[in-house]
């Protein structure tokens, strides 16, 4: 969370996060994730996050890439990913 804070004082345009989600209780992560969401909507702040919290991940993004062994298998908006079988088979 300090790294975040540090990387939010110099006004990035763009915010690279990767495994926000490790070593934190469930309920932290769904805050940080809001307010991730928040920074991207309110301030027009791109986000780019590795993540593997599928569940929550999904809450807040608009478009992920799936990736597997290097390469990107799918491309697509949320909403096309929820019932994706795809997605879930690699999870």
């Amino acid at each position: 969370m300090l790294s975040i804070g540090r990387a939010l004082v110099i006004e990035p345009r763009l915010l690279l996060l990767d495994e926000l989600s490790t070593g934190l209780p469930q309920d932290l992560v769904l805050e940080l994730m809001a307010l991730i969401k928040q920074l991207n909507q309110a301030h027009g702040m791109s986000v780019f996050m590795i993540e593997q919290n599928v569940g929550a991940a999904l809450k807040i993004i608009d478009r992920a890439y799936l990736i597997k062994t290097g390469m990107i298998i799918k491309s697509a908006v949320r909403e096309k990913l929820k019932d994706t079988e795809a997605l879930w088979r690699l999870f």
